[in-house]
């Protein structure tokens, strides 16, 4: 059984035959270093904590909760710093999206269970906390 867009060969005998390289190939043989895995993984908590920590007490000040802090930290820095990430990442694929792999729609029937089961379960999970 094979897979589609996968190859039996190794990447140097498509290169000799002249097989362009599938993007899931190249995302596989692009293994990142430990230092640059970590980084990726630390960098957006560290901004998002130090964001929060500067803006929780003029979010206190201005008479609203710190989870408001939170939210503004997470829409100014993380979502901009994670989409960069992905773009960068992308780069070179002829695609602004290229570096996700898996991009096929959802069925519609898919989507009418899905959707309502995990709105159902975020109101349990709410609820069971409180």
């Amino acid at each position: 059984m094979t897979v589609p867009g996968t190859s039996a060969l190794r990447p140097d005998q498509e290169a000799r035959l002249g097989i362009p390289a599938s993007p899931v190939d190249a995302a596989v043989s692009d293994q990142l270093s430990l230092a640059r895995l970590l980084a990726l993984f630390l960098v957006p908590g560290a901004l998002v904590t130090l964001a929060f920590v500067a803006l929780a007490p003029v979010v206190e000040a201005l008479g609203f909760p710190p989870i408001v802090a939170l939210l503004v930290a997470i829409v100014g820095i993380l979502v901009p710093f994670e989409l960069g990430v992905v773009l960068w990442a992308g780069r070179g694929t002829g695609s602004m999206l290229g570096a996700i792999s898996y991009r096929r729609p959802m069925r519609l029937r898919t989507w009418l269970w899905l959707v309502p089961t995990l709105i159902l379960a975020a109101f349990v999970g709410f609820g069971l906390g409180s």
